[in-house]
């Protein structure tokens, strides 16, 4: 595309092999190629391509936990776990599609948060979430649609966890759910209906895709059972699950031993009373509810891909920064108030650990 050999609407790899290639829409691709005709074609454009994404995804997953009320000193703590994800280096380095389908994901999602305000407000960002829908299919297809699924997952959690006060429920009624989970499939539909409209070479692009990729995907099996994809999401993440379960372990032994020594903080206020911590999260938004409403939308990410015998396991790539953000909320006060009572030197020693692991990736 740079090069001017193809089009948008019609990408070639090359002469003798993918001359015409339709295995995916072709929006990263094109936003790479501006990129080469920017800065030119050496491999480095890749690289910076890539970084750019990676930090893109590592800035909307902080700005993600600090919408959903904690605090941004502690946003290290998905980070970290988001870091420790195998797969995730698989997606940063080879720049996979999914680097690039993961920002317009997570930029759907942020808006499908912020429901404060009145009701255009509210409308306003569910529309915009469809933008960024279109967007993350356009990037790599119906992988990257999950996110419509968000507003019913949010009504779902919140009826699951708010009681009744007073003879009324907080929750909004199913009808509000369905009109905000609709909105963004109607602003996407708009989005794409435009494109066709305007573009007259998107419409034989599509119909080649869906015969191609689409229905390939349904009749050309490429592994022996359904569950490959979930048994890869496990593999992927048992490092994340250890030390989840670590953690937990560690707080409920020394939840146990309450006997401290003279001059120690006893135990109890260490991790007793964890939801009264001084954070900034709402009364109705604790973290349990948080952590059902993230946890859903990953299986919401991964589920569906179990319909086709057609899987890989970089097809799941952009569901896991909302995996990490699900386990970080039960993690964070304990952690936090951990670093709260560590000595000055434990938190230099890590300073230093840090800033030499940084300096050595830069290099």
């Amino acid at each position: 595309m740079a090069e001017g050999t193809c089009s948008f609407w019609h990408p070639s790899l090359s002469r003798g092999f993918l001359s015409e290639f339709y295995g995916h829409p072709p929006l990263a691709m094109g936003m790479l190629a501006v990129m080469y005709k920017i800065f030119g074609t050496s491999l480095w454009v890749t690289r910076l391509y890539s970084m750019l994404m990676t930090a893109l995804t590592a800035l909307l997953m902080l700005k993600l936990w600090r919408q959903m009320g904690y605090k941004w000193e502690m946003g290290w703590l998905p980070l970290l776990l988001w870091t420790l994800i195998p797969a995730v280096t698989l997606n940063s380095h080879n720049n996979m599609l999914e680097c690039t389908m993961a920002v317009f994901c997570l930029m759907a999602v942020l808006c499908m948060v912020r429901r404060t305000g009145h009701s255009w407000s509210r409308a306003r960002w569910s529309l915009m979430a469809g933008v960024f829908v279109y967007l993350a299919f356009m990037t790599k297809g119906f992988t990257g649609i999950y996110p419509l699924a968000f507003p019913l997952i949010l009504w779902l959690a919140e009826h699951f966890f708010t009681r009744e006060s007073n003879g009324k429920s907080d929750v909004s009624s199913l009808g509000v759910a369905l009109l905000y989970t609709m909105l963004p499939i109607v602003s996407a539909l708009f989005c794409f209906g435009a494109t066709l409209l305007i573009w007259p070479d998107a419409g034989p692009f599509f119909d080649k895709y869906m015969h191609t990729q689409v229905l390939c995907a349904i009749t050309t099996p490429l592994v022996s059972t359904r569950f490959y994809i979930v048994v890869k999401f496990f593999e992927q993440t048992v490092i994340v699950w250890v030390l989840f379960f670590l953690v937990i372990f560690v707080r409920r032994f020394i939840h146990v031993n309450k006997t401290a020594a003279p001059g120690v903080m006893n135990a109890d206020t260490v991790v007793d009373d964890l939801d009264k911590m001084t954070m900034d999260v709402p009364p109705h938004k604790r973290k349990w509810q948080l952590c059902l409403e993230y946890a859903l939308l990953t299986c919401a990410g991964v589920l569906p891909i179990m319909i086709s015998l057609k899987q890989r396991s970089f097809y799941i790539l952009t569901v896991y920064p909302y995996f990490v953000l699900a386990l970080s909320v039960v993690m964070n006060n304990i952690v936090e108030r951990w670093l709260s009572v560590a000595g000055k030197r434990f938190h230099l020693v890590c300073g230093i650990v840090s800033l030499l692991m940084v300096v050595g990736a830069v290099f």
